[in-house]
């Protein structure tokens, strides 16, 4: 699978069917990736600079790799992932920084270092997500958007949960918990 590592002022690139990658570097001051439909499977890691990540579409982004990986957002002053799946067979996923999931969430399986914050917003006004946890545990938990969100299943928040904006009634649509370890 190919590295994909994007610089410059301001850079959009666009998929509009599934592709793979080992790495995906984005150091633009302005980056979009818009992929309307499709999936990204990451193998490697996943690194933002300078400014701001945007993924754009209905994209999923889907860690798979077997080895070690990262997703190390400490550089960008946003991050936005349209939905993040992690499904990975073996190796440990490390967050770092603050990612803002504007879709959906979904957890299948693999090792991971809890994020410390996790943001679920910024998306279509109006649009619904579903947060499907199987046992993920997050840190701090923002809702900031004017979004819905199904919450499939038990959300387990070690940290604190916030609710800004005007969060639409749907949250618990699910009919599933969020409880809190703190």
């Amino acid at each position: 699978w190919p590295k994909i590592h994007i610089t410059g002022p301001s850079s959009n690139f666009s998929a509009f069917t599934n592709f793979s990658v080992t790495d995906l570097y984005l150091e633009a001051a302005s980056t979009a990736i818009g992929a309307p439909t499709g999936e990204i499977k990451v193998y490697g890691n996943i690194g933002a600079g300078t400014s701001t990540l945007g993924l754009a579409g209905n994209v999923v982004v889907n860690m798979v790799g077997t080895g070690a990986q990262n997703i190390d957002l400490t550089a960008a002053t946003t991050q936005y992932f349209p939905h993040l799946k992690i499904n990975k067979t073996a190796g440990n996923l490390t967050f770092s920084g603050v990612p803002i999931i504007s879709g959906g969430f979904n957890y299948i399986a693999g090792s991971y270092t809890m994020p410390a914050h996790v943001k679920f917003g910024n998306g279509t006004t109006g649009a619904t997500a579903t947060i499907t946890s199987n046992g993920f545990q997050f840190g701090d938990v923002d809702f900031v958007s004017y979004n819905s969100y199904v919450i499939a299943d038990a959300m387990t928040i070690t940290g604190d949960l916030g609710l800004q904006n005007s969060l639409a009634v749907g949250l618990m649509n699910g009919g599933a918990m969020i409880t809190s370890a703190a």
